[in-house]
């Protein structure tokens, strides 16, 4: 009974951190035109499942092939597909003739998952269900999640975190459904999920024969992931082999963290539980303090990016020569990881890592009732939740009232002009050549800017 109410608390909080957009669901975040853009992918998956349903789909168009960039191959994989959230969120915008409503859903399904999720984590990982609740809030509510409300694919981590917590349940098969559903959502989520059972079997110290009385189950477990994650996947790699694209290791280390940069990231709440919980864990002896310690030095590690970096700067020996990071030799080796533009957002691991410390640490204290709630207070006041956002406009310019099935706007624009053509184009029922995503074709350039 107890581990219900602790639930209820949990959904509570996560429920009013977002609460205006609970209230209003065709919101979203106001930060540049990141949010409208977040809408307009899952617009476009809206439209095609429609023109599935109906059989009315375009004999020219593939799956992953956009309404905007229309005529490019594969457009839905310039950037993160947000596919599975589209799915979800389809009936909800269509039932309520609100196509623009999907991001909003989007952003509260997120949040209230994935503190859910990681408060059955932390149950399970601390035994204490008041650990779990301090843990999962006072990570929901920090900085370093709220940092990506703009970033769907790296605000929602229910499905990796799912995908990690079955594997360690030896759900292999279904853990391996979770992380291949993750690649139709966003590519990195894998990745953080498959380092932190990495890192988990490392520092357990499994043996090569241990490895190999589980071989059966590992084989499974990567085939399942290969045969659900197939299709977004080769989409992701043809747009690399047919465009030769690829992040490039100096944009990686532009994206770095700089060591002694944390503005922005720090939450009071998260960051002080967490230095109380070092000191916990380390007194009372925790099961699972190294692995999840190692977890989050890995994850921190890696979100400094390929190179030292210091205010922004890269740290070079004798002035000439930078000095590497672990980042690096999994930029050349480890197959996909040059998709990624931004190390730093390994953060959310490293967060969620200082979470688990936390509800570890809260589940050995001797601390009484009053003890408690302080905890709890601090973890909800040290806090954020959501405070800027926009509303998503639903009238449509006359531009885009047109009998045109094909929108053509010519000089090509900068990406809030580009973003809004879009989501007009789109929210009218039309396709567009223009767009903007995380890869944009050299070519169409050229030819939106030709007179």
């Amino acid at each position: 009974m107890k581990i219900f109410w602790g639930l209820i608390l949990v959904t509570g909080v996560a429920v009013f951190s977002v609460w205006p957009m609970v209230m209003r669901m065709d919101r979203v975040a106001d930060y540049g035109k990141d949010g409208m853009f977040l809408a307009t992918v899952q617009m476009n998956w809206h439209q095609k499942i429609s023109d599935y349903i109906r059989h009315k789909t375009d004999p020219k168009m593939s799956f992953f092939d956009g309404y905007f960039y229309y005529a490019e191959k594969n457009s839905l994989a310039f950037s993160d597909m947000l596919f599975v959230t589209s799915l979800l969120t389809y009936w909800p915008a269509k039932l309520s003739n609100n196509p623009s409503m999907g991001a909003g859903i989007g952003l509260v399904m997120g949040q209230v998952l994935t503190m859910i999720i990681s408060y059955a984590i932390f149950v399970k990982m601390s035994k204490s269900i008041t650990g779990a609740v301090i843990g999962s809030i006072a990570f929901g509510l920090s900085q370093i999640h709220f940092m990506y409300q703009v970033h769907l694919h790296t605000w929602t981590m229910q499905y990796w975190l799912l995908g990690y917590w079955l594997f360690g349940q030896r759900r292999y098969a279904l853990s391996g459904v979770f992380l291949g559903l993750q690649m139709w959502e966003s590519p990195l989520g894998v990745y953080f999920a498959l380092i932190m059972i990495a890192v988990k079997l490392i520092s357990y110290r499994l043996s090569i024969s241990q490895l190999a009385k589980n071989l059966n189950s590992l084989v499974i477990f990567f085939i399942v992931i290969g045969v659900v994650a197939y299709l977004p996947a080769k989409a992701y790699w043809d747009v690399s082999r047919f465009y030769g694209y690829v992040r490039t290791i100096r944009d990686a280390a532009y994206h770095g963290l700089s060591i002694n940069d944390l503005d922005g990231f720090v939450s009071p709440g998260l960051f002080v539980l967490f230095i109380l919980g070092i000191y916990g864990v380390i007194r009372f002896q925790t099961p699972n303090f190294k692995y999840v310690l190692l977890v989050i030095i890995t994850s921190y590690i890696l979100a400094l990016g390929p190179v030292l970096k210091w205010d922004g700067k890269t740290v070079k020996i004798g002035g000439i020569i930078p000095v590497p990071l672990p980042y690096a030799a999994a930029y050349y080796t480890i197959p996909g990881w040059q998709a990624f533009r931004v190390p730093s957002r390994w953060l959310v691991v490293t967060g969620w890592g200082m979470a688990a410390v936390i509800a570890m640490a809260i589940g050995k204290s001797q601390k009484k009732y009053l003890g408690i709630i302080g905890y709890l207070v601090m973890a909800i006041l040290g806090g954020t939740r959501l405070t800027k956002y926009v509303d998503l406009p639903r009238e449509i310019p006359a531009e885009y009232k047109t009998t045109e099935e094909v929108l053509v706007f010519k000089p090509m624009g900068g990406e809030p002009e580009e973003i809004e053509r879009m989501y007009f184009s789109i929210l009218a029922g039309k396709k567009t050549m223009n767009g903007f995503s995380g890869f944009i074709p050299p070519n169409r350039v050229k030819w939106l800017n030709e007179k």
